[in-house]
């Protein structure tokens, strides 16, 4: 979200400087994209004359860096003040990109805090999702999308093998169809029928 910001707002004062003749920004997208601890000191000189030049574009990219800091807090009191200093920050920056960020996130503090506190993480989630994906891909396998009801999920269940059914436009080898048995047994189906 931040590098979204910050592309914005460096495409904005790009334009801005194209328009009086000024071409210092050019091909410069990744340079602000980097995270200040990637910038190898071989275009340390370089980028800190690029952040004299491009003024908007080097506070929404300070922005950024700063906002990459409030992760690492261990106390709720703390990470509260953080990120209220960063939200204050962004308001008052007269960038149009991070003050409509600064209402998203603010939005979202509360998750946002609880997040950082408790230290929650999706990466178990998708580690697993990574695997079913490989395993489908090495067999072959399509799953059908969830049936509306849990009545055809046992139609699609007891389903004969080559049966044709409305998720897929052809009727599936025997083997492929045990396999699809077998897998959509195990699929959190829901209880109850959803109407359509």
């Amino acid at each position: 979200m931040f590098n979204d910001c910050v592309d914005q707002v460096r495409r904005a004062e790009n334009k801005t400087l194209l328009a009086d003749g000024d071409h210092c920004m050019a091909r410069s997208r990744y340079n602000w994209l980097r995270h200040l601890g990637d910038v190898s000191r071989k275009h340390w000189a370089d980028f800190k004359a690029l952040r004299a030049v491009a003024i908007k574009t080097a506070r929404a990219w300070a922005i950024k860096e700063y906002a990459s800091t409030l992760w690492n807090y261990i106390s709720r009191t703390w990470a509260e003040k953080g990120w209220k200093k960063l939200l204050g920050w962004m308001s008052r920056s007269r960038l149009t990109a991070m003050v409509k960020l600064a209402r998203t996130i603010r939005k979202h503090l509360w998750g946002i805090i609880n997040a950082i506190v408790l230290s929650a993480s999706n990466g178990k989630s998708e580690s697993m999702n990574s695997r079913i994906q490989s395993k489908r891909q090495r067999k072959g396998l399509t799953l059908p999308p969830m049936p509306i009801s849990a009545s055809e999920h046992q139609n699609y269940v007891a389903a004969g093998p080559g049966v044709h059914h409305r998720w897929c436009s052809e009727a599936a080898p025997p083997a492929q169809m045990s396999a699809i048995r077998s897998a959509a047994a195990h699929w959190p189906w829901p209880t109850a029928a959803v109407s359509r």
